[in-house]
């Protein structure tokens, strides 16, 4: 009678064994399945917020030239400090972005930019006044460059040149850029417009 009750409350087999390795291998390979198709997409969306931080940016500078517009009636240029204005843009790169004219050289607008974002802006060359300005801006591990003008309200953005990293140079080249200095800047091919 005992051998019975021993029987019944010990550990079955089963417990015993623990599983097999078919049962293992099944379970390795789902997840390695649901990884193969995870991690891609986890790459994109990286990619995507990086693209929207640069876009971002891209619309408060383009905020803080317009206010700079209505009080002194004309547009900035970037520096990275407040250096004396010399109407030459610098490439600022995920720091404090210096927005300034030669009535505002003494107190110019600053925009925080996100980290590692590339920004570029820039006057009509040769012009003592600037009328019309071009900022370009692009995250280091985005993928696409955006870019916009005094004369039209519209957003443009182009892929970047080479895939995975965005190069300062690559922000401030005027590849598609043509200038009129009738008019303003036009972006065209490669540039496509956003609104």
């Amino acid at each position: 009678m005992f051998s019975k009750l021993a029987k019944f409350l010990s550990p079955s087999i089963r417990q015993k064994q623990g599983f097999t390795l078919v049962e293992l291998l099944i379970v390795v390979a789902i997840m390695a399945i649901l990884a193969a198709i995870a991690i891609p997409q986890f790459g994109s969306y990286r990619r995507r917020g990086y693209n929207a931080s640069a876009n971002s940016d891209l619309r408060n500078i383009r905020t803080t030239e317009e206010a700079m517009y209505a009080d002194f009636q004309e547009y900035g240029t970037s520096h990275t400090a407040t250096a004396t204005y010399d109407n030459t843009a610098a490439t600022v790169t995920g720091a404090t972005l210096y927005l300034s004219t030669p009535r505002t050289s003494s107190t110019p607008q600053s925009i925080a930019l996100s980290p590692s974002v590339i920004a570029y802006v820039t006057g009509l060359a040769g012009a003592t006044v600037n009328t019309d300005y071009a900022a370009r801006t692009g995250h280091t591990s985005g993928d696409v460059i955006y870019a916009a003008e005094a004369a039209s309200s519209a957003l443009y953005r182009r892929s970047a040149p080479t895939t995975g990293t965005i190069a300062a140079s690559e922000v401030s080249a005027t590849t598609g850029i043509t200038v009129n200095t009738a008019t303003a800047d036009s972006y065209v091919s490669p540039w496509t417009q956003m609104q």
